[in-house]
């Protein structure tokens, strides 16, 4: 996994927390919430955003399934699904509160294309290596294509050496 590596000292590249990405679903509907989370993360100054998004409706539940939300500078917003755009409703309320803080003219959410997860847990690896592909491509460091890159195969060996990623990152 090499999104830090690659992507850590950008200043304007941001891969939102998945608890702040909630709190925007759930808890910021007054402007000075939304002047608050623009300024606090320098979302002006970003020219790609990655919002891991998950379909909890409300503070007492709990999700069941991550997508991957993009805001970039060049082409707007854009929805990554590994489950048939089973989050596309929690991704347009994302993109409209992102659009509010930072001033857009629209939120209109472009469903891209991407691969699909064979089973009822790989979601968070989908939104993982969707997330490193679209980095490196971005950096011009990857040739592949999303569905060459993002492969049954790489999201196995993934999800065997995420213990040890998440080391390294606790370590960095």
């Amino acid at each position: 996994m090499t999104y830090h590596e690659t992507c850590e000292a950008r200043s304007d590249i941001l891969l939102m927390d998945p608890a702040v990405v909630s709190c925007m679903m759930l808890q910021c509907d007054d402007e000075e919430d939304l002047r608050d989370l623009a300024q606090g993360l320098q979302l002006r100054e970003k020219s790609l955003i990655l919002l891991p998004i998950n379909d909890r409706q409300n503070f007492d539940s709990q999700g069941s399934h991550w997508a991957l939300l993009v805001y970039c500078t060049d082409n707007g917003f854009q929805f990554y699904d590994s489950s048939s755009n089973h989050n596309r409703e929690s991704a347009e309320e994302v993109a409209a509160v992102l659009q509010r803080a930072i001033g857009l003219p629209t939120s209109t959410v472009a469903i891209e294309s991407c691969p699909q997860q064979q089973n009822a847990f790989d979601c968070g690896m989908y939104v993982c290596l969707i997330a490193e592909w679209l980095c490196r491509s971005r950096l011009g460091l990857e040739q592949l294509s999303l569905k060459d890159y993002v492969t049954p195969k790489r999201i196995r060996e993934t999800r065997q050496a995420m213990p040890d990623i998440v080391q390294h990152l606790k370590e960095m």
